[in-house]
């Protein structure tokens, strides 16, 4: 008897419960924005890609290579410290997570020795060229879908160019 009162008094209460949530839910209905009411500024350019989607969009071509032309080298040489935990900068180094990427600029891409790379890191083909790394450290996941880096990526388009202008000196 008294477990038949306890278990009508859980299913009231549940029913209570429920039938408060459909009330409040007509009652307190939020506006939904059809568009951002305060944009936020994150350095991305935005432009249309080449299948009609638009989306954040990298700085590429002539002036972005311009950035790197310009880039500060002590800021990227700062940037590749998160780089540091996984990639080691010295020339004939270990590899470690990451490849060693000593005098990566204009190299082979997915080439260096003893290290074992994506399929799709593989298929990419071609050299780490300037338009190359910036597709690369711009989102990772993207430039090779499959690829197994973890980086999210650099959005900010000066970020890049300095680590780039950086990583040109490395060799």
């Amino acid at each position: 008897m008294d477990f038949n009162k306890i278990a009508a008094g859980l299913f009231a209460a549940g029913i209570v419960f429920v039938g408060s949530l459909f009330v409040s839910e007509s009652v307190f209905t939020p506006d939904r924005l059809k568009q951002q009411a305060y944009l936020i500024d994150t350095g991305v350019v935005q432009t249309a890609e080449a299948s009609g989607e638009s989306g954040p969009q990298y700085l590429t071509g002539a002036e972005f290579a311009s950035l790197v032309d310009s880039g500060d080298t002590k800021k990227g040489e700062a940037l590749f410290k998160k780089c540091s935990a996984c990639h080691d900068l010295s020339k004939g180094g270990a590899n470690k997570v990451g490849p060693n990427i000593w005098n990566i600029v204009d190299s082979p891409v997915a080439s260096r020795s003893g290290f074992t790379y994506s399929d799709a890191l593989k298929a990419v083909g071609g050299n780490w060229n300037i338009e190359q790394l910036n597709g690369w450290l711009f989102n990772p996941r993207a430039f090779a879908k499959g690829n197994r880096m973890g980086f999210a990526g650099l959005k900010n388009d000066q970020e890049r160019a300095n680590l780039i202008a950086y990583l040109k000196t490395v060799k």
